[in-house]
């Protein structure tokens, strides 16, 4: 019959709403065909059931499939999002209304509806309930970043429906704060846009104090809040930017730079059989910094320093304790600041971060995130090795329509191995504690950033420079596009790759030490030039020289040109230009 597809052999027909559903390619094959013919498969929606007997390793291996499959947020339908509703614990109801279907999900302290017609998401509002601060007034924004997680540009009627991973993600995240309040004594969203306020007052002030304005609270202060941004539901700091040359409005949002940030969250303490946790429980303030931010640095001999350090406050814990309780304690939930991407940090680094919160490293797992690895094993997964890395520049020559490439072929070198591991998120009982956090993320989120820009798999190929000559720096020896389209000789475009040097080392007092070497552009000799990154990403040239001792820049020089932007090969050829 026409339309049909003819069942050969007793095999399966194809239908699109099991492809990327499917659990089958994680069992053995061998298996199939008795798994399905099991009578209880069809209870199982279309998942096996071996049923052998005495083979508990078979029955286990299925045990661990259907987790994996229980923890799948699903797909994005209105089924989809009532089961993952109901797999979070929400209460959830419908309305019908000229063939709109509105949902909506009740918490304790949220209601989130959502609009489906024909599963197009036509709405989706958010609102709080006996929520002070600006919770109520940001909830459009977040209401938002839900639309979107359910209505994913570009996407037309797909084959399979996008997955639910994003809203889940989301939802999760308010279904948690929601869960660990407890009105009227705490209410952990209006905690969270508590420190909010607190740190967009300390950020609008430094980005008037500090040097470089906004870029300079960011990326050297106590960072940039924001609610709701990125396809993320929530608190976020921005406390370092991938290109750091201040531009026309700072606050707008760059999709092709890459932002490091924390998300800050709320959870539920862990058990501590000590009673010594350091970690104060989640405190309800928009008072976590005095109205004139900023004091003067207390200097018992000389009276007081002109630099200035942030004026904090210590809000009490008494206001979210039950007083009519006869044994009051506060509520078991904490801060905790999810890094978005993770930073490698060197684990003698990491020790030092957590014992700035008296806190111990997580322990070391032996699979996973946390396990320990060499530092290249953790920047470069997906590279089998460091050395010998190929990677093409763009030049732009002085007709910017016509460009030849440059290669360099990067080596990396270790003297002894430098053990690294993800951190992933780190918990906090005040924001003043994020500073010191803040300064050993930059520092290397800026050094795998540097090596990345060289060894990185995606590394490859600069996007070409479109006008050279707007670049917003207005001193032209520190120009970097400038410098680049001064119409050099450019016949190293089809000469052999260029051999760069680099060596890691870990530097004195935390600082992380780089050592690069590569030939002069005229062929005369080599270049040489060691720098030192330290905490906050504070740049030290400790060497830079020539063979033939004509080098047209500084350690000053040199120090800028690393600061600013996360590109080592960018420097190592601008450098061959100034020699």
């Amino acid at each position: 019959m026409a339309g049909t597809t003819p069942n050969m052999g007793g095999a399966m027909s194809f239908s699109p709403a099991l492809l990327g559903q499917s659990p089958s390619h994680l069992l053995n094959f061998k298996h199939r065909s008795s798994a399905f013919n099991s009578p209880d498969m069809a209870a199982l929606g279309g998942v096996p059931q071996i049923s052998m007997p005495g083979d508990e390793s078979k029955k286990k291996e299925l045990g661990d499939i259907l987790k994996l499959l229980a923890m799948r947020p699903g797909r994005i339908s209105e089924e989809g999002v009532e089961r993952l509703v109901k797999r979070m614990g929400l209460e959830s109801y419908k309305d019908y209304a000229n063939g709109v279907v509105t949902m909506s999900l009740a918490a304790k302290i949220f209601l989130l509806d959502i609009d489906f017609k024909d599963n197009k998401i036509l709405r989706v509002a958010l609102s709080f309930s006996n929520t002070p601060g600006p919770s109520e007034e940001l909830a459009p924004l977040a209401a938002s970043i839900l639309h979107a997680n359910l209505s994913p540009p570009g996407v037309r009627a797909p084959l399979i429906n996008p997955s639910l991973a994003d809203f889940a993600d989301n939802l999760e995240r308010l279904t948690k704060a929601d869960r660990l309040s407890y009105p009227p004594n705490l209410n952990c969203f209006t905690a969270i846009t508590g420190l909010y306020q607190s740190l967009e007052k300390i950020y609008n002030h430094e980005k008037e104090s500090l040097e470089g304005g906004s870029v300079g609270a960011m990326c050297k202060g106590n960072g940039r809040p924001r609610m709701h941004i990125r396809k993320k539901v929530g608190l976020s700091i921005d406390y370092w930017r991938e290109k750091r040359i201040p531009r026309g409005n700072e606050d707008e949002e760059d999709d092709n730079e890459e932002i490091w940030r924390v998300l800050v969250e709320v959870e539920e303490i862990p058990t501590d059989f000590t009673n010594m946790n350091p970690i104060t429980p989640v405190r309800t303030s928009d008072h976590w910094v005095s109205d004139e931010v900023k004091k003067p640095i207390e200097d018992n001999l000389f009276g007081e320093s002109e630099d200035m350090v942030t004026d904090w406050l210590e809000p009490p814990l008494e206001g979210i304790l039950d007083m009519n309780d006869t044994n009051p304690r506060p509520p078991p939930a904490r801060f905790i600041a999810r890094l978005d991407p993770p930073v490698v940090v060197p684990f003698q680094d990491e020790i030092q971060l957590f014992a700035g919160l008296m806190l111990s490293p997580p322990p070391a797992l032996s699979l996973g995130t946390l396990s320990l690895g060499t530092l290249q094993a953790k920047l470069f997964l997906d590279a089998p090795s460091a050395s010998g890395v190929q990677r093409k520049l763009y030049v732009p020559n002085n007709d910017l329509e016509e460009e030849e490439g440059i290669h360099h072929e990067y080596k990396l070198h270790s003297l002894k191995p430098i053990f690294a591991r993800q951190i992933l998120e780190v918990p906090f009982s005040h924001p003043k504690e994020l500073v010191g956090v803040f300064s050993i993320l930059r520092q290397f989120a800026h050094v795998s950033a540097l090596l990345k820009s060289c060894f990185s798999p995606v590394a490859g190929i600069i996007p070409k420079t479109e006008d050279p000559a707007a670049a917003p720096s207005e001193d032209k020896e520190m120009d970097l596009d400038a410098f680049l389209a001064d119409g050099n000789d450019m016949t190293d475009g089809t000469a052999q790759p260029v051999p760069v040097d680099i060596n890691v080392t870990e530097g004195q007092n935390g600082a992380f030490a780089l050592g690069v070497i590569f030939p002069q552009k005229t062929g005369r000799g080599v270049v040489g030039c060691n720098f030192e990154v330290g905490r906050n990403a504070d740049i030290r040239a400790t060497e830079l020289s020539a063979d033939d001792g004509k080098l047209g820049l500084d350690a000053n020089g040199l120090e800028w040109a690393l600061a600013i932007g996360s590109d080592l090969g960018i420097v190592v050829e601008w450098l061959r230009r100034k020699s």
